[in-house]
């Protein structure tokens, strides 16, 4: 029932199955108005369980964020993500996180805060962050990868609406 023709709204899935029972009810009640063409933005491969869930519901268009997603594409965001790289470096050489949790941007969306959350989950970082720990860097450069991604994403698909079944993304 779902129209290539429709609003185009990109549903967030973060690999759990209550959220995708809840994405399904979500598109059920949208297609009693209008028509709905549902994008998964799905972390993981294409062949995962979640992923077969959402295609047996009936959900025909799944992308991935995953940095493997194409070479091409990971090099070009890559190379645009070099700008942030040299901010995150005023930060990094003043040994500033609050300053990094509170104002670091990509894109215009502030992303210091996921960034740093993400980091410290990690075997008590949150006692002696580092801004030079692989870790952290690692994060960075994926969620970096990441916003771009999609606010290119959202940008050139013309997507109407996001939903998203947690408290945050």
């Amino acid at each position: 029932k779902h129209s290539n023709l429709g609003i185009k709204i990109l549903i967030g899935d973060r690999l759990r199955y209550e959220n995708v029972i809840r994405n399904y009810c979500a598109i059920k009640i949208l297609e009693k108005k209008v028509k709905v063409n549902p994008i998964i933005l799905s972390q993981t491969n294409i062949k995962n369980n979640i992923n077969y869930f959402y295609k047996k519901l009936g959900f025909k268009k799944i992308i991935k964020t995953s940095i493997d997603l194409n070479v091409f594409i990971f090099l070009k965001f890559f190379t645009m993500s070099l700008y942030y790289i040299k901010k995150f470096l005023k930060f990094a050489m003043s040994n500033n996180f609050d300053g990094f949790i509170n104002n670091f941007q990509v894109e215009g969306i502030k992303i210091g805060d996921i960034i740093y959350d993400r980091y410290i989950r990690d075997g008590h970082k949150y006692l002696k962050p580092n801004f030079f720990d692989y870790s952290f860097i690692k994060y960075l450069l994926i969620t970096t990868y990441k916003t771009i991604f999609l606010k290119n994403y959202i940008v050139k698909e013309k997507i109407k609406l996001i939903i998203i079944n947690s408290h945050s993304y």
